[in-house]
């Protein structure tokens, strides 16, 4: 697969001084906007249409909450916790999240540009059929997470457990894969076409392909 151009990783462009906000609970087509929030309520049912842009929210609990076609950018998400979150069709620009939790989080449709995740749990989470072109995961734990017909194109792991991940159908062409765990990874070879991994990855990435590698002298 033809690797679309991807540009370089931008930070968020959040003021340096932000006011700080007290708990908001949000409705429908709420705004988050150049401010600092630490406290979020979700109603049960769910909200739609939220926009939150130059922004930053820290340990703001999004634990359970169902959120429908959210608009984010220029934003930094530091200590959250999106576990069993469902974030649908939500589109993310220059975008960074640090020491989050997204257990289990659902990620429907996700398109995602400039956007950064590091040091997060993220085990079990669902990306399936996601635009991320160049994501970038550092030091993040993808155990058992799935990225099935997702668009990984020019997307960096550097240093992730990408145990038991699945990346059956999904673009990696120039997504660098180096330096991350793979064991029991769930891949097809014409999803590596333009992979790109490590010598000491190799014989790992030939065993879950079935291939069998021996030394010319060996039986």
């Amino acid at each position: 697969m033809k690797q679309d151009s991807v540009e370089p990783t931008q930070a968020p462009r959040v003021p340096r001084h932000l006011p700080r906000s007290g708990p908001l609970t949000l409705g429908d087509h709420a705004e988050i906007r150049e401010v600092q929030l630490d406290e979020v309520v979700i109603p049960t049912q769910g909200v739609g249409g939220v926009i939150v842009e130059q922004a930053r929210l820290r340990r703001a609990n999004f634990a359970s909450a169902r959120i429908i076609r959210p608009r984010v950018s220029d934003a930094i998400f530091e200590r959250c916790d999106f576990t069993a979150g469902e974030w649908i069709e939500a589109h993310f620009l220059r975008v960074e999240f640090a020491h989050c939790r997204m257990l289990g989080a659902r990620w429907a449709s996700l398109d995602a540009h400039q956007v950064r995740l590091t040091d997060c749990q993220c085990e079990g989470s669902f990306f399936v059929t996601s635009r991320l072109p160049g994501v970038r995961f550092e030091r993040c734990s993808l155990r058992q997470a799935s990225f099935e017909g997702a668009d990984l194109g020019g997307a960096s792991f550097r240093e992730c457990i990408l145990d038991e991940a699945d990346f059956r159908g999904a673009n990696l062409a120039g997504a660098d894969l180096r330096g991350c765990s793979l064991n029991g990874l769930r891949v097809e070879a014409r999803d590596l076409n333009g992979a790109i991994f490590d010598p000491a990855q190799s014989m790992q990435v030939a065993g879950l392909l079935g291939i069998v590698v021996k030394d010319l002298d060996a039986p």
